[in-house]
């Protein structure tokens, strides 16, 4: 039996096998690193054998046709350069090695063709891999040589066109191919055959009206005009022709003459792409080229038959892909063009993009997430925001720097807030789509839009898209709302200069409240500029509080400005009355009225000139506080509050005693006590604006009386029962007492565990709540009285005993007469209707009982806040010492949790700001003695934690005190302090919590150490 011969051992390129694995990697860099080495491996220097380039040919084309990663990408990549080595230009092989670029096509053919019935994904694959190969060889340029035959073009041409007949889904990829080409094409005289032959070929496969025909057609007549189109295609050879749009629109969407000279049917589109096509960014640019501003102005005006960027974009995308019978398919093509032009187009196509049936498209399918196309509507939302955020190329690169230098950039901002703004339901977009689409453009806008996009809203005012009165009013409300969001999202400069350009949409803001808030349209006014329908009186109450809502914002920022924009929107109000022929004041006032705001005028305008004549800004702190004290009282009088005018009166006392320089230097006490008691009128108000105003004025001034202290502590002995009755402090605790525990629990809430929020967020707070406060509040209360009422009425027709008010008045209105109740009967249902309005009145009187302790606990948190900011600013002044008994009582003996955390919070921190060299000084230690004695007292009563904290803090304050003063002191501070602990033991009177020894040690401890350390 013969011995079978040994099989030779193949001889494998290890480094190229595994160039061939990196070509497919996914990484870019490790491709093109690839390929290098393979050009490397295959260049003349290392002398390849023909059998060494046909084999790397052969490996190459069959890798096109492989789907793994990124195989087809590198492959493509490392065919065009090879071929551009073995046959471009400046190749240096010979003709040795017999290699034709005729070949080539033969081993892209013979591996690229389909044998047999394939399964659908290999038949795909093999189709890609000859598509990529064909564009190797159209992208290495080797067939554009003058030694190079023309058939091989030809041949080419047939095989692409060959491959857009096979699938639908290849005419697409085909026509890009052959439309990269054009230009490469155009750009050398020699091959201008070659770009005829492609627009003759496009011709005899019919795909002159597809979107791959359409694309290539404009390539080739801007680029090549000298090429011969073909005739009776479009009118007067132009796609972009006016009586072409519908014929236009039709072929975008595939529904073009796909029919060859032959009469051959080309596949129709009939499977959805999610890939936008390519001719959509063609069309654009065409359309740009078209109706460039630049190239408009310099060239002369002729007629043309071309239609607009408008007309286009109506046709094709509004009305066939948003249209109502359009599929979700088509619409969501729309969506992909409309965000391509969002982020692609300049600015002069952007203005005409939103049109009808694409805006209601893009609200329905925002308004909800179950919609098909939520995602996608979403999508274009981001693009916009995008767009405005880096906007880009908006005018064209062709246009001459000093043309452009000429022109500002335009706010894409503001330019999509007036489109989105006339979207149908626009004004709730926001609440419709449920994004925050208006919110985040608003904080998008430049500050010198801002200016512009204020008038239109003024204008929205004016002009409501309702007629109808109500419908009206509830536009206004929400325009207005939308102002106001726009303060207090933007940042307001903080700079000193009142006329600087930057804040002029501030003031508008104020100015076009103002001027719906205190003025009517004058008779001489034109009726088109008049308000229509009329401003009702609700409309302007609620403008007058946007104006609050607007200057409490502009408060709580911390810059020098904050009396600036009071003042300016008081001398708007001024200038209109003396100046304006186009509106009339509403303000109707007597004579002595108007001569208090005469005179109110006079001091604010001396102010305003003193503050411009101080240039240290610190040192006008004293003078803006007073501005903006008289020019909010001032718009108080116009607001029409009873005591406006009687705190001018007030005001001018503080002036002449304050601010006026022969007086300034020495203050008369009974004007600190008046100016306390004008800022505690504006601290009752239920208003964030006044609270902020009181607290910065204060703070400016921070004067605070002996005799003020003392109303204070008899203010805070004061408390009201259950039953919103005023009862002694005293008696309210003794008669709690025993019910008092370590823990206050209100509303079944710990207090200990109810976390305390700081002042800045109080105040931050306060004022983005206030507006939605007060326009909710009318609702609420409304809606209790009417739940009210209509208890009361079914009690009462149960007495009756009849229907209530409202029900079956027609029943009622049938029966006789005879069926009135007669004395008898009235007097024996006297009793119940004597307990139903007995109830009634019981009712409301308990409502009145709560809404006046709200009251008084807000008055008594805005008095805290005052005493804040005067320990604060004056923790080292002895007189701050006074604070503590009436907080401590406060702490202890009131019914509100919010005061007593409050006054805890204010003694802590007060306690905290006197430390080293911060601690007061005194000679007066006899009422320190005193006052640390009452501590100790308090100290023993029952009490909250919180309670506790603040007497052990007050208590080693005033230790502090009396040591510093004299250290021999410190033998009565810790007699009493051992005194104080012995009575729960030697008298069973009162209790000592553990924080009051803990912070004693503590004290101790430090104390030693400091000494023992100098």
């Amino acid at each position: 039996m013969a011995k079978k011969r040994p099989r030779e051992a193949r001889s494998i390129d290890v480094e190229l096998v595994e160039i061939y694995e990196d070509l497919a990697n996914e990484n870019e860099t490790i491709r093109l690193k690839a390929a290098h080495a393979l050009l490397t491996k295959l260049s003349l220097e290392q002398a390849p054998t023909t059998q060494d380039i046909e084999k790397a040919l052969n490996r190459l084309i069959k890798g096109l046709s492989s789907g793994r990663k990124s195989a087809r990408i590198g492959f493509s990549i490392a065919l065009t350069e090879l071929l551009t080595q073995l046959f471009g230009p400046d190749t240096q092989f010979t003709s040795e090695l017999h290699l034709k670029i005729e070949g080539v096509l033969e081993i892209l053919q013979k591996q690229t063709r389909p044998v047999g019935s394939l399964p659908g994904q290999e038949q795909r694959d093999l189709y890609f891999g000859r598509l990529f190969g064909l564009e190797a060889v159209i992208k290495s340029d080797v067939l554009f040589l003058p030694t190079r035959s023309f058939t091989l073009w030809d041949q080419v041409l047939d095989l692409i066109f060959e491959l857009a007949k096979k699938k639908p889904w290849l005419c697409e990829e085909c026509g890009w191919i052959l439309y990269e080409a054009i230009p490469r094409l155009t750009a050398n005289p020699i091959t201008q055959n070659y770009t005829q032959a492609v627009v003759d070929k496009l011709h005899a496969h019919g795909l002159t009206k597809t979107p791959e025909g359409v694309a290539i057609w404009l390539s080739v007549r801007s680029l090549a005009p000298a090429v011969s189109l073909p005739k009776d295609v479009w009118h007067l050879d132009d796609p972009m022709d006016s009586k072409e749009k519908k014929t236009l629109a039709k072929v975008l969407i595939g529904h073009g003459n796909r029919k060859g000279q032959n009469n051959e049917n080309f596949p129709q589109k009939g499977i959805w792409n999610s890939r936008l096509h390519f001719i959509w960014g063609v069309l654009r640019a065409a359309f740009a080229e078209v109706e460039d501003p630049y190239k408009k102005l310099l060239a002369k005006s002729k007629r043309t038959t071309q239609t607009t960027w408008a007309c286009f974009w109506t046709e094709a995308v509004d009305n066939t892909l948003f249209s109502g019978s359009a599929s979700n398919e088509r619409k969501f093509l729309g969506f992909q063009i409309f965000s391509k032009v969002l982020q692609e187009a300049p600015y002069f196509q952007l203005s005409v993009i939103f049109t009808k049936n694409l805006k209601k498209c893009l609200v329905n399918q925002l308004a909800s997430s179950d919609r098909y196309l939520h995602r996608a509507a979403l999508d274009t939302l981001r693009t916009m925001h995008a767009r405005v955020d880096q906007p880009g190329q908006l005018w064209p690169e062709s246009w001459p720097d000093q043309f452009r230098a000429g022109l500002s950039d335009p706010d894409l901002a503001a330019r999509f807030l007036y489109d989105l703004q006339h979207v149908e339901g626009g004004l709730l977009f926001d609440q419709v789509t449920k994004t925050k689409t208006i919110e985040k453009l608003l904080r998008q806008a430049r500050d010198q839009s801002l200016y512009e996009i204020v008038k239109v809203h003024e204008l929205m005012i004016t002009l409501p898209k309702s007629e109808e009165d109500k419908s009206a009013e509830v536009q206004r409300r929400v325009v207005a709302d939308r102002l106001v969001t726009i303060l207090r999202t933007r940042k307001v400069r903080t700079s000193h200069d009142t006329k600087h350009e930057q804040d002029a949409w501030v003031r508008e803001i104020l100015y076009t409240f103002i001027g719906f808030a205190y003025f009517t349209p004058a008779d001489s006014l034109r009726e088109m500029r008049k308000p229509k329908p009329a401003l009702s009186s609700a409309s302007r109450s609620m403008f007058r509080s946007r104006i609050t809502s607007c200057l409490a914002h502009l408060l709580s920022i911390k810059t020098h400005m904050q009396a600036a924009y009071a003042y300016d929107a008081i001398c708007n109000i001024r200038h209109r009355q003396e100046t304006e022929t186009e509106s009339e004041s509403l303000m109707e006032a007597d004579d002595n009225v108007q001569i208090s705001i005469q005179q109110a005028w006079k001091i604010l305008d001396q102010l305003d000139i003193a503050e411009r004549s101080i240039k240290e800004v610190d040192n006008q702190a004293h003078l803006r506080a007073m501005k903006l004290l008289y020019s909010l009282t001032i718009l108080e009088v116009y607001n029409g509050t009873a005591d406006a005018v009687s705190l001018l009166d007030e005001l001018r006392i503080c002036y002449d005693e304050f601010i006026k320089p022969s007086r300034a230097s020495n203050v008369n006490p009974e004007a600190s006590e008046l100016l306390v008691e004008v800022l505690l009128s504006f601290v009752s108000k239920p208003s964030v604006l006044f609270r902020k105003l009181a607290q910065q004025v204060f703070t400016a001034f921070v004067v605070l009386s002996k005799e003020s202290t003392d109303g204070q502590q008899q203010m805070f002995d004061q408390e009201l029962d259950e039953d919103g009755e005023v009862v002694n402090g005293n008696d309210a605790k003794s008669d709690t007492e025993d019910d008092l525990s370590d823990v206050e629990v209100v509303d079944g809430v710990d207090v200990r565990s109810a976390g305390g929020t700081s002042d800045e967020e109080s105040d931050r707070a306060s004022s983005e709540l206030s507006e939605t406060n007060e326009a909710g509040s009318d609702t609420k209360e409304n809606d209790e009285g009417n739940d009210e009422l209509a208890a009361f009425d079914a009690k009462l027709a149960q007495a009756l005993g009849t229907q209530g008010a409202g029900k079956d008045m027609a029943g009622a209105s049938d029966q006789s007469s005879d069926s009135d109740m007669d004395d008898e009967q009235m007097m024996a249902i006297e009793p119940q209707l004597t307990q139903v309005f007995k109830e009634r009145k019981l009712m409301t009187s308990k409502k009145e009982k709560k809404d006046a302790k709200e009251t008084v606990v807000n008055f008594k948190l805005r008095v805290l806040d005052l005493l804040s900011i005067y320990t604060k600013k004056k923790h080292q002044d002895p007189t701050a010492l006074e604070i503590i008994k009436p907080l401590l009582e406060a702490t202890r003996s009131t019914k509100s949790s919010q005061v007593s955390r409050k006054a805890c919070q204010i003694l802590l921190e007060y306690s905290k700001a006197c430390k080293g060299k911060e601690i007061p000084k005194t000679d007066d230690t006899r009422s320190i003695w005193a006052l640390l004695k009452d501590v100790y007292m308090h100290a023993l009563r029952e009490g909250s934690n919180d309670y506790a904290s603040a007497c052990s803090s007050s208590s080693i304050l005033l230790c502090k005190i009396l040591v510093r003063a004299d250290k021999t002191n410190f033998t009565g501070v810790g007699a009493l302090y051992i005194e104080t602990l012995s009575q729960p033991i030697l008298q069973g009177n009162g209790k000592i919590r553990p924080s009051l020894l803990t912070d004693w040690n503590n004290w101790y401890s430090s104390l030693t150490s400091s000494l023992s350390n100098r």
